[in-house]
């Protein structure tokens, strides 16, 4: 293992600092049980801490790192959605939640489901008639 040129050293710091203002702008989600900010946090604390055993594994592991935090970039400022998304006449959008509640991905949700024995197709019926919060 030996130490990593400075600009190498300069552009995995960047890297570091990048992937915290994308942690620290990734959507806050209280009522899920397993949250992928906190998955994020934990993998920036192992990868940087691990050293690199040459130049060349730090060139691969920075390139590496550049296309996941693109990915996570994209996610957060939503791309695919603007890319992607539903018109606004579009008749599906009656039938999905709001957009940022995570609502099918909550733990109460979840919990509320499995109270009242609803499976996948009957979940759509019982939250547009707001039956999932009535015991």
């Amino acid at each position: 293992m030996t130490a990593l040129p400075p600009a190498l050293r300069a552009e995995s710091l960047s890297l570091y600092r990048s992937y915290i203002r994308v942690w620290r702008a990734w959507p806050k989600q209280e009522n899920r049980a397993q949250r992928l900010s906190d998955h994020i946090r934990d993998r920036l604390r192992e990868d940087f801490r691990v050293a690199a055993a040459s130049a060349d594994d730090a060139r691969a592991r920075i390139d590496r790192g550049r296309v996941e935090l693109d990915a996570l970039r994209r996610i957060v400022d939503s791309e695919v959605d603007k890319k992607h998304g539903l018109p606004e006449a579009s008749p599906i959008l009656a039938f999905l939640p709001a957009k940022k509640t995570f609502t099918l991905l909550d733990t109460k949700t979840q919990e509320a489901m499995s109270q009242k024995k609803l499976g996948t197709t009957s979940y759509i019926a019982a939250y547009l008639s707001g039956q999932l919060g009535k015991k």
